[in-house]
């Protein structure tokens, strides 16, 4: 491609640096001064560009005449920051854009540092663009990406349009800071001018910042504008996807009624019949009705946040919210009370009683894995006369950080009556996000215009019920359609078999458990059936693992449910527990997600929102993941799927090896983006003890799947850099007369000696193997840290405690979790069994089979955001397979070692459907103690899948069977305390 650059005059150090790095990037570049009348003669292998930043250019009219005639033919322009005013003059509609040339940054006078974030000190002050879907311009970068980081002082050049005032054009891409989006303030647009395109890029495109960490972004960012404009390629004709129109930020939206289209009619489904009770399941939870406990039920497309006493309060089919403000259901104009209520992990069955002493039943479920909701409220004994009223507001808007006004205004036709059926199409504004709501058994319904939402009313006949359904999607009418066909197949019992189904398929397909504690085997199963909930599938983002369920909450929780959004930390701690229970394929997907939307520089997300924006602010994520590969491999054989990615591990790990700029081997967080502890007390560590110890581990376990995929140059670089990092570790991490591990390192003062719940990692990992993670182990169990319900991260004793403090102090059954996985490291069964314990009690506790996010230090009540919360869930499975059984498998191998480590109390305890690759095996142990020294007799059985070999026990004293066939074959293996007996 030849790249014809058009340099303005004058002192423009912008336009020199354009130049030179489209010279370096190997284009073939020819520069014609503006004020030139002549032009070389330009073919469909070019491309022309102007970038200027110093002063708004002009154009010779000449040559302005000769490109906008090239550009008609199908010709391609860029122009970039102040350039963007020669638009009009190349073939753009005669508009001028808001020019803000060469003020100096202030990081006090920036516009989108939210109050909330104005008492971080590194607040990071960075720019960006962020898209509204599919665009060349955004290929390998998620829609969006950040291009510029701030310095104080700093020259800054902007062109962009502000809403209402947007060009004609379309709008490519809005303003982008951390965590926010300036939605109102276009800075990419791009004009089609005859069969030729104009390209805007108006800000965040520097080559002279002072900050250059942002470089690869930009890079990438200017690539994709280059090829976008190139005629020759695929690029041209891909899908562009625009932001819809602007709107004016005042005043209410207008709600538009339309005739409803005939020729939908033809899939129109007929009103059916009442489901019934919720049908039994093997898996539930019920009884009376509790205030203020909080449900949620979710499919891979959906999910519904409510509580026992109220109902609905929110309702996603993702990436949209479509039903906001609760369900409210009033009989004779008094609201319903729920007394008892019946939960499973599809469905939520409440009693409700009326104001005469009537009972209702309502059953809300989601579809496993469609995009339907349903809901069913049906009289069990009720008064003739009894009129139930079901109003809800239908509020269509995408999650956060897109505007809540981003869908408006939207278009609504009403279906009434056909067949004792009720329709409601809400149409948004981008022409592809659409809802239906259908009401089945309504006397009367009306749907009223609402500045937000509108608002649905049904009337049920006298002595009658009602039935609900919601079904949406953002891939247009054709994807609506889809849903609305498998929505008249899909009655509510059909939905609450399918699920029941799925449930059960799912426990007999992966690990169960039957130990001395039934209420632990129950809370195993919900935990598991709670991890398949959050493997979430949102069209145009992806497949992967969202992190938590909860209700959105007003202000800067506005559109947040919970954290139902994609997390990369999140997905790789919990891929541990995937793995243990045999849940495969949701490992799969969550590993794949991950290296799918990696940054340009092999970082992996911190968090991907269902609206499509990724942020890459977390410095743990990418070595987690490095690991989470790795144990991919290790549980499941499939390299198939691991060498499909084998880049992503390529980059990644050149990704955290840059960040060791002191050669001690150890990432560094600065400016990388926080280790763990995000704010707080403990905050600002430059290198943590966290992060190295996950770095080490996926080090050590990535070198010989390196060799095994017969990647000599990478295991090798893989082992100098385990070696450099178990020294710096040693030496710069290690308190050298306690042997303690340092909490962190700050940039510039002296360790941090801090005791927190964060020491538990780098025993769990075996990174720790000093005779002082005894100490720490417990520590963590005295009544300083562990009050009962879990584990704190600081002691109560330190002066920074706070029983509600997120960093420090609070409980969270994810720490509670290392707890117990660092315990089982040290052979310490009895403490590692306490915690566990402790993790399975949430269960039962806030929210009926959840796993609740964070609790007060001093009371165990709710203190965090989500009740229910993935890596909970992920704690009542981990430390049982890899701790307590100390279970390594090697699937390439056909094996397995388990190195058991017993609460001293149990007599008995089983263990099916253990998967190692294709394999599957059950153990069951039994205490023997005897008539000898104390042990344990096993009794393994191959229940599918080739032979495995399994030892019990590392080295010489391992003792191993091979299991062929459904045969049992008995082991007995010694009890030992103490030492490191089945240490990594």
């Amino acid at each position: 491609m030849r790249l014809v650059v058009l340099v303005p005059t004058g002192a423009d150090r912008e336009a020199a640096g354009a130049v030179a790095w489209a010279t370096e990037g190997g284009y073939d570049v020819v520069t014609v001064s503006l004020r030139d009348a002549a032009i070389p003669d330009l073919g469909p292998e070019d491309v022309v560009w102007c970038h200027a930043a110093h002063e708004a250019p002009a154009m010779h009219a000449t040559l302005g005449t000769a490109v906008r005639a090239w550009v008609a033919g199908g010709g391609g322009v860029l122009l970039s920051s102040l350039a963007t005013v020669l638009a009009p003059a190349v073939g753009a509609p005669d508009e001028r854009p808001q020019l803000h040339v060469t003020a100096a940054w202030r990081h006090a006078e920036d516009p989108l540092w939210d109050e909330s974030f104005r008492d971080w000190p590194d607040y990071p002050h960075i720019r960006g663009a962020q898209g509204w879907g599919e665009h060349p311009l955004f290929d390998g970068l998620q829609r969006g990406t950040f291009t510029w980081t701030a310095r104080e002082g700093e020259a800054v050049a902007r062109s962009v349009f502000v809403a209402p005032h947007w060009p004609r054009g379309d709008v490519l891409a809005v303003d982008r800071a951390y965590v926010r989006l300036d939605a109102a303030t276009a800075v990419a647009w791009e004009y089609q001018a005859g069969a030729g395109r104009i390209l805007c890029l108006g800000a965040n495109v520097a080559f002279t910042a002072a900050d250059r960490r942002l470089a690869a972004q930009r890079d990438r960012y200017l690539l994709n504008a280059i090829a976008s404009l190139d005629r020759r390629r695929d690029t041209w004709r891909t899908r562009r996807t625009s932001w819809p129109r602007a709107r004016a930020h005042e005043g209410a939206p207008e709600l538009l009624i339309a005739p409803r289209d005939p020729s939908s009619a033809a899939v129109a489904a007929p009103a059916l019949p009442f489901a019934g009770p919720l049908g039994a399941t093997s898996l539930e939870l019920g009884g009376a009705a509790r205030p203020q406990a909080p449900f949620t039920i979710a499919g891979q497309r959906t999910l519904v946040v409510g509580d026992e006493g109220d109902g609905v309060r929110e309702c996603w089919i993702h990436p949209l919210c479509v039903l906001s403000e609760g369900l409210r259901l009033t009989v004779h104009g008094a609201p319903l009370r729920c007394d008892t209520v019946r939960v499973t992990p599809g469905a939520v069955e409440r009693r409700l009683v009326d104001a005469q002493g009537g009972t209702w039943r309502e059953i809300v479920a989601t579809s496993p894995d469609h995009a339907v909701i349903q809901c069913e409220i049906a009289p069990v004994v009720v008064a003739e006369t009894a009129e139930l009223v079901a109003e809800c507001a239908l509020r269509l808007r995408l999650q956060w950080p897109v505007p809540p006004d981003a869908l408006q205004p939207l278009r609504v036709e009403w279906e009434g009556g056909a067949g004792g059926r009720d329709v409601l199409h809400l149409q948004a504004a981008d022409g592809r996000a659409a809802v239906r709501v259908v009401v089945d058994g309504a006397r009367a319904a009306r749907c009223v215009a609402d500045p937000v939402a509108p608002r649905l009313t049904a009337h049920g006949a006298p002595g009658g019920g009602l039935r609900l359904a919601v079904i949406a999607s953002t891939d247009g009418t054709a994807s609506i359609t889809g849903e609305w066909r498998a929505l008249a197949d899909a009655t509510l019992a059909t939905t609450l078999r399918r699920r029941a189904q799925q449930d059960e398929a799912r426990r007999l397909s992966t690990v169960r458990v039957a130990t001395p504690s039934p209420a632990f085997d129950l809370a195993w199963e919900w935990a598991k059936a709670r991890l398949a909930s959050f493997t979430v599938h949102v069209p145009g983002v992806g497949t992967g693992l969202t992190a938590g369920h909860a209700a959105s909450r007003p202000g800067w929780g506005d559109a947040r449910p919970g954290y139902a959004w994609f997390f990369g930390r999140d997905a790789c701690w919990c891929g541990d527990a995937l793995l243990a229970a045999g849940m495969f394929r949701e490992a799969r997907l969550a590993l794949e997600f991950l290296a799918a939307t990696a940054d340009v520089t092999g970082k992996i997300a911190h968090e991907i929102t269902t609206s499509g924006v990724a942020h890459y602010d977390a410095a743990d994520a990418t070595p987690l993941w490095l690991r989470f590969v790795a144990l991919y491999a290790d549980w499941t054989g499939d390299l198939a799927t691991v060498r499909s990615h084998w880049d992503q591990v390529r980059a990644a790990l050149a990704h955290v090896l840059a960040l060791d700029t002191d050669g001690d081997g150890l990432p560094e967080n600065t400016g990388v983006g926080h280790g763990w502890v995000e704010s707080g007390p403990l905050g600002g560590g430059a290198v943590t003890s966290y992060v190295a110890a996950i770095w080490i581990d996926a080090l050590r376990r990535l070198a010989p799947l390196a060799a095994r995929l017969d990647d000599r140059e990478l295991a090798e670089r893989v082992r100098v850099a385990r070696d450099r990092a178990e020294r710096g570790f040693a030496s710069r991490l290690r308190d050298p007369a306690s042997g303690r591990v340092y909490l962190q390192l700050s940039a510039d003062g002296p360790p941090a000696r801090d005791l927190t719940a964060l020491a538990a990692v780098p025993i769990l990992l075996g990174v720790d193997r000093h005779p002082s993670a005894d100490e720490v182990v417990a520590a963590l169990a005295s009544a300083d840290f562990a009050p009962g319900w879990g584990v704190r991260m600081i002691s109560r004793g330190d002066a920074r405690y706070r029983p509600r403090g997120y960093h420090f102090g609070a409980v969270w059954p994810l720490f509670t979790g290392w707890a117990s996985l660092a315990a089982f490291a040290r052979d310490r069964g009895d403490l590692g069994w306490q915690h566990l314990a402790a993790v399975a009690d949430c269960a039962f506790a806030r929210q009926r089979g959840a796993f609740d996010e964070v609790l007060d230090g001093d009371t165990g009540a709710a203190a965090g955001v989500c009740p229910d919360q993935a890596w909970s869930a992920a704690m009542a499975i981990s430390p049982f397979i890899h701790g307590m059984l100390g279970m390594q498998p090697s699937a390439a191998d056909r094996r397995c070692t388990l190195s058991p480590r017993w609460p001293s109390d149990w007599r008995e305890a089983r263990v099916e459907g253990l998967r190692v690759g294709a394999s599957r095996f059950a153990l069951a142990m039994t205490r023997c103690d005897e008539g000898g020294p104390p042990g344990h007799r096993y009794t393994l059985r191959l229940e599918g899948g080739p032979p495995l070999t399994v030892a019990f026990g590392t080295g010489d004293e391992a003792q191993r069977v091979t299991l062929t066939d459904a045969s049992p074959v008995d082991v007995t293996y010694p009890e030992r305390a103490g030492g490191d007996h089945g240490r990594r």
